[in-house]
């Protein structure tokens, strides 16, 4: 990367301002991808609920964990940011 200043607090700005802009378009591609493939990734159904593992930490069979209900959070995040991605697609107009 080419900086445009010479040293200092400037280029200190300009880098950490450069870094946390590439995470943030990285990170939103990835949770865009992760949203539209929610259906083929997810590894469980969203309804469907573990009767073993109520409200259990990160496990491999959970990798996020389940919820108070026995559902798997992980399953949870990805069907829950399709429907965030749509609604802010329609409040774009």
């Amino acid at each position: 990367m080419v900086l445009f200043f010479a040293s200092g607090a400037a280029a200190l700005i300009y880098e950490l301002v450069w870094f946390h802009l590439v995470t943030l378009v990285v990170g939103a591609s990835a949770l865009s991808v992760a949203a539209i493939l929610a259906s083929f990734i997810a590894p469980y159904a969203i309804t469907k609920i573990d009767t073993k593992a109520f409200g259990k930490p990160p496990s491999a069979a959970h990798p996020f964990g389940t919820d108070a209900s026995g559902r798997d959070v992980l399953s949870r995040l990805l069907f829950g940011s399709r429907v965030s991605l749509l609604r802010a697609r329609s409040s774009k107009g």
